[in-house]
């Protein structure tokens, strides 16, 4: 009995060293012959080992069909995506290739890809994932490159969480499936005008058919499109937490809708900050920091939005939050709540701010069921407070605002009710274009505090 019991736990902590494979990690010889005979030792409840060097590979190392497997190397890089010693250049492929692996993890490994971002579809990624289940990526860092992470789209990937990692310069962006988790991690891409072009993308998206996400204590710098992106077709997007996260300075820092006629449901945004966000510099492609599509029960809640600067977007059109209906034809919004935010300009609070921060704070076009803007700060950051459009019921109370130009247009088709508004140091407090025209008997209660 002893024996059998030895062997079993021999067998449960059985650890492939790729160097005892003859890899060498220097950082120039092409490790990958070696790497591979690596893994064709390897079998479930086993730990492929990296020691600390630079591994070069020449393709995909390609792992299939295993469970309870553990891929680690603290101090050791993998370079992918390389100009090879022939002069050859390994493009559009990844680092590390899963498949149909279940109970994964990998830890502590670094991924360095080409600096060249100037096609992000030859950027390659670090880690692939197709059909795997239950994967835990943790104390992983990229340099350049594609994606720290991939996860093949439209495809079962259930269970996925990636904590404590760092990605610099990617030129491609991480992608989701279902049961997702990322906590405390940083995305950054760098100053660099390459990245400036339209190739590159997001640092997260989440596309269609995926759901029941949770994005809490990262941080994000220099993202030229969109931070967090949960958006799609076909099939809807259900059950997304983004809290405790900060944005600096990205072009968008989160975008949630479908973009057809498929709703997606259940988005809480919760005590995030945005610094700088919503920026439209050097062709940047922000259109709101926060951004709502066709969606319903969408919350965001007690965020705080700063401004440091004295322009962020020229030419003027932009929002701190925008929500609305993506084409005429694409599914509607409903149910949306935006409470307790803050917005605030610390570049000069003695001067006021104008368009070319913010010409919209919260702008809100086409909303069913109930849209309840309450208890926001609104503090010398643009042009106008809020600007609604075609909403069904609007809840606009206990908001206050401060050196603005206009704190509330309302424009078409709007049933509200005002109450208990505080706008001080405003040139146009209130301004109505309805049809039809509010009721006196709503408006009677109106407090705008002048």
């Amino acid at each position: 009995m002893r024996l059998i019991l030895l062997i079993l736990s021999f067998n449960l902590f059985a650890q492939t060293n790729v160097k005892d494979f003859c890899a060498v990690g220097d950082g120039i010889t092409n490790d990958l012959p070696a790497i591979n005979n690596a893994v064709l030792s390897l079998s479930d409840n086993s730990t492929l080992y990296f020691p600390p060097g630079k591994y070069m590979i020449s393709g995909d190392i390609a792992i299939s069909n295993l469970s309870n497997l553990k891929v680690k190397g603290y101090s050791a890089t993998i370079i992918y995506n390389s100009i090879l010693p022939s002069g050859g250049v390994w493009l559009d492929a990844s680092a590390l290739n899963f498949a149909f692996c279940d109970n994964l993890t990998v830890e502590g490994l670094a991924f360095e890809g080409s600096s060249d971002v100037s096609n992000s579809s030859n950027v390659g990624v670090g880690i692939y994932l197709t059909r795997c289940k239950d994967t835990t990526v943790a104390f992983c860092n990229s340099k350049y490159g594609g994606a720290l992470t991939w996860v093949t789209s439209g495809l079962p990937n259930d269970g996925f969480l990636m904590t404590n990692c760092r990605s610099y310069g990617a030129a491609n962006y991480i992608m989701l499936g279902t049961e997702s988790i990322i906590e405390s991690s940083y995305f950054e891409q760098p100053d660099d005008p390459l990245y400036d072009s339209p190739n590159t993308t997001h640092a997260i998206y989440m596309t269609a058919g995926s759901g029941n996400a949770l994005f809490s204590g990262n941080q994000f710098k220099n993202i030229r499109t969109v931070g967090i992106k949960i958006s799609g077709s076909n099939s809807p997007v259900e059950n997304v937490s983004i809290s405790n996260n900060i944005f600096t300075e990205c072009s968008q820092a989160i975008l949630f809708g479908a973009d057809d006629n498929q709703r997606h449901d259940n988005c809480s945004i919760n005590n995030n900050k945005f610094i700088d966000c919503g920026t439209n510099r050097d062709g940047w492609d922000g259109q709101a920091t926060v951004e709502i599509l066709g969606s319903k029960n969408t919350s965001i809640l007690y965020n705080e939005f700063i401004y440091t600067r004295e322009s962020l977007i020229p030419p003027s059109g932009k929002s701190a939050i925008q929500v609305h209906q993506y084409t005429s034809g694409s599914q509607i919004v409903e149910d949306v709540r935006i409470i307790g935010n803050t917005f605030k300009n610390t570049y000069d609070p003695g001067v006021r701010a104008g368009a070319d921060l913010v010409t919209w704070v919260i702008k809100i076009n086409d909303v069913q069921g109930y849209c309840r803007v309450a208890g926001n700060d609104v503090v010398n950051v643009g042009q106008t407070a809020c600007q609604i459009t075609n909403v069904q019921s609007l809840i606009l109370t206990d908001n206050y605002t401060w050196g603005m130009a206009r704190f509330a247009k309302l424009v078409d088709n709007v049933t509200p009710w005002v109450n208990d508004n505080v706008v001080e140091e405003t040139s146009t407090p209130f301004q109505q274009i309805l049809n039809p025209p509010m009721l006196d008997t709503l408006t009677m209660g109106v407090n705008l505090g002048f």
